[in-house]
């Protein structure tokens, strides 16, 4: 007996077969849907020529829980792709652009990249900065938190004309690496003489210098930025510009350096670097130019760098939201904080003005890899089912559940929906799931350009997963149960 179904629209397991509908089924393993047919899921291939940069310590690709396709290009002008693989969970965030031979990518997460901070403590795993050099063709690495240096100590150089305009002034410092990131701004500055009364304003007068004493710097400081206030208060950053920049060989220099003080040459405003915390996590590009993460020490925070400056998470640019935040996604112009509650949104065109809503709820987001974005919505494993935050026309945006109608509770339960890891491959949706004990359980396949209810079940089992949109590719670290190496191909 044969049985021909024209048009099969996914699984429905919760239903009893008796009351299916036609083109339903309670079970569809190892298949997709294309056009309404069935269609067996391909077998996945081993990949070869690729580079493999194992990070954080990772010793086997075999035990990589985080993957990622590193595009670049190198100094022909040739596209290359490598992979980047970690030991622990890691996010990856492209699109910090510059003018220069470097190819950037932004990590947080899991990253091996110790720092340890002003205040001395150390984090193990701090956020970072992978370039590839188009001219080398090589990978280097950089902290992206950057500790302060100490206060300049300064002294006029020349005679003060009190007949002339005087300027009460401080000044401050900051380092610049061979890469073009900059610490934060220094304490304001101490006299060792001339200084106005007990305030430590140097009194100048446009046309004299400034002595600034021998600066101690970290080994990967390449130049020195020098700002200058006048505005007569250290507490004060108002009206701080930049005065000049000099290299680390002259900065350090035992006798130190001589900065000529003119005022109406000093250039732009000071750009107000702020680090951002040693655990930042969650790293997503916005449009806009900016990115957005978050702090497990700070789980209420969503917090947002200047535009253009990864080195820089200033307190003013951070929004509180009520619940512990588990994951973020980002569309277009919104941010959205998925947490152990309800998902909330923020919104804007730059960092210092995005608005915060709260979506109707709760819909708690139970897994920060069972997180994906497919056509401007935003798809995550909550203990509910697979959730959609997607634009209604008449409720504006809203949460919904795509499988409420497919699996009973208790069903969606069994594949421990906190275990969930998901990515999105030529619109559909591969989900995989693992037991307490972390084996593999069955996995899920959405066929987004048929219905987000459009279910099928896969076995196959990963440990990380990641995807190639130049070539249309998803790869994936097999689970040893199935034969481990990097795979690739339309079964995931």
């Amino acid at each position: 007996m044969q049985l021909k179904i024209d048009n099969f629209h996914g699984i429905q397991p919760r239903v009893h077969p008796s009351l299916l509908a036609d083109g339903m089924a309670v079970r569809a393993h190892n298949c997709v849907l294309e056009s309404g047919k069935l269609v067996p899921l391909r077998q996945p291939a081993p990949v070869s020529g690729m580079s493999i940069h194992m990070e954080a310590g990772l010793g086997s690709i075999a035990d990589a829980k985080s993957l990622y396709v590193w595009k670049h290009t190198d100094r022909n002008g040739n596209v290359q792709e490598d992979f980047l693989a970690f030991t622990g969970i890691v996010d990856f965030a492209e699109g910090h652009i510059a003018d220069d031979q470097y190819d950037r990518l932004f990590v947080t997460g899991k990253t091996g990249m110790a720092f340890t901070d002003a205040k001395g403590k150390t984090w193990e795993n701090s956020p970072a900065m992978y370039l590839y050099s188009r001219q080398s063709a090589a990978i280097i690495r950089r902290p992206v938190a950057k500790i302060p240096l100490a206060a300049p100590s300064v002294s006029p150089v020349g005679t003060l004309d009190e007949n002339k305009t005087i300027h009460y002034s401080y000044f401050f410092v900051s380092w610049v690496d061979d890469l073009g990131l900059e610490s934060g701004l220094s304490p304001a500055s101490t006299a060792s003489s001339g200084a106005f009364g007990n305030t430590g304003a140097l009194m100048l007068n446009s046309g004299m210098s400034v002595q600034f004493a021998k600066i101690e710097l970290p080994t990967a400081a390449r130049k020195v930025y020098i700002y200058a206030s006048a505005a007569g208060s250290s507490e004060s950053t108002d009206g701080i510009q930049f005065m000049a920049e000099r290299p680390a060989s002259v900065a350090k220099a035992s006798n130190g350096f001589i900065v000529p003080f003119v005022p109406e040459n000093f250039g732009e405003s000071e750009p107000g670097i702020e680090a951002p915390p040693g655990d930042l996590s969650g790293a997503q590009f916005v449009a806009g130019g900016y990115y957005t993460a978050f702090s497990p020490s700070s789980p209420h925070t969503v917090m947002f760098s200047d535009i253009g400056i990864v080195t820089s998470w200033p307190v003013a640019y951070r929004y509180d939201v009520k619940d512990n935040i588990v994951a973020l996604a980002t569309t277009s112009n919104s941010v959205f904080a998925l947490t152990d509650g309800w998902p909330w949104v923020l919104t804007g065109t730059a960092p210092e003005s995005m608005t915060v809503a709260k979506l109707a709820g709760p819909a708690a987001c139970v897994s920060p890899r069972g997180v994906c974005v497919y056509r401007n919505s935003v798809y995550f494993a909550s203990n509910e089912g697979l959730m959609a935050i997607v634009n209604d026309a008449n409720a504006g945006t809203v949460c919904a559940n795509v499988t409420q109608k497919i699996f009973t509770k208790d069903q969606w339960q069994a594949l421990n929906p906190q275990s969930c890891m998901m990515a999105q491959h030529r619109g559909r949706l591969f989900m995989f799931f693992r037991d307490a004990y972390d084996r593999p359980l069955e996995g899920l396949v959405v066929n987004l350009n048929e219905s987000a209810d459009a279910v099928t079940t896969h076995d196959e089992a990963a440990w990380c997963v990641a995807q190639s949109y130049r070539t249309d590719t998803m790869y994936y670290v097999r689970d040893a149960s199935a034969g481990t190496g990097v795979q690739h191909g339309d079964r995931v």
